[in-house]
């Protein structure tokens, strides 16, 4: 149990380092989000790519969590049923906690600048529709040709706005995220199926 505890604070010191370091080059740089990049994370997909791989030695833990009572177990009556003691149950949450916190928290700087920046570009549109739809209004009553040519521009500006929405706000795309997933819940997957088994064939 020592050695697992020691395991998972080390991997959340080096996760709350990752996070200084994000958030201190985010401060120092401007990021350019590029919402149409083919890797679907505004072209920051690498940042993702790295918060996935600091995520791996948390499921690593989760498989010695795991598999620790499953051993036990095994010694005893020859069977991967699992044996929930207060450590192992403690460790799980623990792993629970620390998993999406370990993926995530390193990309909130990215996160909070892809916000901002989406933000900026909607408040421009914004103000350029309402600036348009008030001279369509005061328009209205001279001409029907301006009028015309305004309202092509509010339908531009609406359709403008409405693609700018679904740019992406995290710098990881649908890849990384069901990677992450999967390596998450894959310890406890093993652990259902060793128990599964068990119960099924020892009885």
């Amino acid at each position: 149990m020592v050695v697992n505890l020691y395991a998972v604070f080390s991997a959340l010191s080096c996760c709350l380092l990752a996070v200084q370091w994000f958030n201190k080059l985010f401060r120092s740089f401007t990021i350019n989000v590029r919402p149409l990049h083919p890797d679907g994370a505004g072209g920051l997909s690498p940042l993702g790519a790295f918060a996935l791989r600091l995520s791996y030695p948390i499921t690593l833990i989760g498989f010695i969590l795991v598999l620790t009572p499953m051993t036990r177990q095994y010694l005893i009556d020859g069977s991967f049923r699992i044996s929930l003691t207060g450590d192992i149950v403690a460790g799980l949450v623990l792993y629970a906690a620390f998993a999406p916190f370990v993926f995530f928290a390193p990309l909130a700087a990215a996160h909070s600048s892809m916000k901002q920046a989406r933000f900026g570009t909607l408040l421009r549109l914004a103000n350029q529709f309402d600036r348009e739809y008030l001279n369509l209004e005061a328009g209205l009553a001279h001409s029907a040709k301006p009028a015309h040519a305004r309202l092509q521009r509010i339908s531009l500006l609406r359709s403008m706005y409405n693609e700018v929405r679904r740019f992406p706000v995290w710098p990881f795309n649908s890849d990384n995220l069901a990677r992450f997933a999967t390596s998450t819940v894959s310890p406890i997957a093993l652990a259902v199926l060793g128990d599964a088994t068990s119960r099924l064939f020892i009885g």
